[in-house]
């Protein structure tokens, strides 16, 4: 009898893990068609291009899935770039941008992330590396382009929050060619801005103005155009450009920008 009663329970035991075991078969199998349906794809018109110059993304449904759909799966879908901080929002509250654009400031290589979210959860996500290099004489031009002033500045495309709104002027004085770089919204702190992104594409400066007669030499022996009522700051020397950081005076009113020419033209 207690070999019948343990043979009883051994059985009992075996459909008990059995039943477990299939129970457990079906809910993997609807997280993962769960999984399969919640997809969404980046796409970026190119992978590498020079800093300053435009990229352009847009946000793909999976083949069997309309972007109705994909808005109706998903609570949020954000856009993000490592080593930046934040992110864009392509999809929310029913809202959607399939394409958008965005302009890189410093060289390197970055992931870019599509990161999909259903009640606080990430159920998909997609990830394309870009390379973003300094190829470039200054900044995103070649001075061979620059024929002249577009009698205008250029505004760049910033969908990441905490980004610098840079400005760009390209203009010719006496047939050489030149690049203002500067902020827009000039206040005294755009100097420490202008100062550390400089340094941070290309190098420390040659010269600074803790020698005020030296970096004025330099300034006005280097530089074909000086503009008028201003003052450098700081002045480097690369392979294809001089640049200088200037302070500039308009009656009690001061603000920074960098100015750049050809280093041999």
């Amino acid at each position: 009898m207690r070999y019948i009663s343990n043979l009883l329970l051994i059985i009992i035991a075996s459909l008990f893990i059995c039943s477990c075991s299939k129970e457990n078969d079906v809910d993997i199998e609807t997280d993962k068609k769960a999984e399969t349906k919640l997809k969404v794809s980046l796409k970026v018109k190119e992978k590498k291009k020079n800093i300053f110059q435009l990229m352009e993304f847009s946000i793909l449904p999976d083949d069997d899935f309309s972007f109705n759909e994909l808005k109706a799966n998903f609570d949020s879908v954000l856009w993000k770039v490592s080593d930046y901080d934040g992110y864009f929002k392509v999809i929310e509250s029913g809202k959607t941008i399939y394409n958008w654009s965005h302009n890189f400031f410093t060289p390197g290589i970055f992931d870019t992330y599509l990161i999909g979210y259903k009640e606080g959860k990430a159920f998909s996500s997609d990830t394309i590396s870009l390379n973003i290099e300094n190829q470039r004489d200054f900044l995103g031009y070649n001075w061979s382009d620059i024929k002249g002033s577009l009698n205008k500045g250029q505004g760049y495309v910033n969908v990441l929050p905490n980004n610098y709104p840079f400005l760009t002027y390209q203009d010719k004085h006496q047939d050489t060619p030149c690049v203002k770089f500067y902020l827009s919204g000039d206040t005294e702190t755009n100097e420490s801005i202008l100062l550390d992104y400089i340094k941070s594409v290309y190098h420390d400066p040659v010269c600074n103005q803790e020698n005020s007669d030296r970096i004025m030499k330099k300034y006005y022996d280097m530089f074909n155009y000086k503009k008028d009522n201003a003052s450098p700051t700081n002045i480097w020397i690369t392979p294809t450009s001089r640049i200088v950081l200037l302070k500039c005076y308009d009656g009690d009113y001061s603000y920074y920008e960098v100015y750049a020419e050809p280093h041999n033209y």
